[in-house]
């Protein structure tokens, strides 16, 4: 692939896991808990009981995804000074991935999320970190 042409899918993908993430963590940040939980359910298709518990992890959850949004912020701003820093979040990815598919019996007994839900998020996060690597700025220009 032409360099150029994998530097600016690696921006772009840059900025699509930034906004995204954003936008959650301000929603998990600021939104009204019937906000959280509809967005919960809609984006990550999970059965939420509105606890307290629930709550204050999501705060906590929203806090990192704020963290990863302005992380990759920097990375789609100046990839070849800091596109390395999309190895966190790669990894990140992996780990979402092994959790969802290694624990999908604990997933779905707290959650109800269906397996066919759980394939229909996992998807785009592989397709998502693949792209990352492929595209990840080499050396310097």
């Amino acid at each position: 692939m032409d360099k150029n042409i994998s530097i600016k899918i690696f921006i772009v993908l840059a900025w699509f896991v930034s906004i995204y993430h954003l936008i959650l963590g301000i929603i998990g940040t600021f939104a009204p808990q019937g906000t959280v939980i509809s967005i919960a359910q809609s984006v990550f298709g999970v059965a939420i009981e509105a606890t307290p518990q629930f709550f204050v992890l999501s705060k906590f959850i929203a806090a990192l995804f704020i963290m990863l949004g302005i992380t990759m912020a920097f990375v789609a701003k100046n990839p070849q000074k800091h596109g390395h820093l999309a190895w966190a979040v790669i990894v990140y990815f992996a780990i979402r991935i092994f959790n969802r598919i290694s624990h999908f019996s604990l997933l779905n007994e707290a959650f109800g999320t269906t397996m066919q839900r759980n394939i229909m998020t996992v998807i785009p996060i592989l397709i998502i970190a693949i792209g990352l690597i492929i595209c990840m700025p080499r050396g310097k220009s």
